[in-house]
């Protein structure tokens, strides 16, 4: 049986209020349901971005509607896979690519540069 308070977290339906409650739930698979949700405000997902768990603050990354400003405060994530998670976000601001082509983790910015390539920014950093 699928728990009503995961389906409650991604519904389209669910008042925003009930949102903000839900990303302070125990659970990190509801949390990270609350992240993917488009309807979720700007302010869980911010609490959300500074989550404990990496797959909650890679669901913010993943999400249509988080802004460039918190993207960026998630690409200076010390985990690799959150960092990773923005490099192939083909949503992602060219800018945040170009900073994750950088990257001391080779896989995080080849795969940025692939992304920027993908999005037609090439330039330098698809040469490296």
């Amino acid at each position: 049986m699928v728990d009503p308070i995961y389906i409650s977290a991604g519904a389209e339906k669910t008042p925003q209020d009930e949102l903000i409650r839900l990303a302070r739930n125990a659970s990190g698979v509801v949390r990270r349901r609350v992240a993917e949700n488009p309807r979720t405000p700007l302010i869980a997902l911010i609490k959300l971005a500074y989550d404990r768990e990496p797959d909650v603050r890679i669901a913010v990354c993943d999400n249509v509607t988080t802004p460039p400003g918190l993207l960026m405060l998630l690409a200076g994530s010390n985990c690799a896979d959150v960092r990773y998670a923005i490099a192939e976000n083909s949503k992602a601001p060219s800018q945040i690519l170009r900073l994750l082509a950088r990257d001391e983790n080779p896989y995080v910015a080849n795969r940025a540069a692939r992304t920027l390539n993908h999005q037609g920014h090439c330039g330098q950093v698809c040469a490296a």
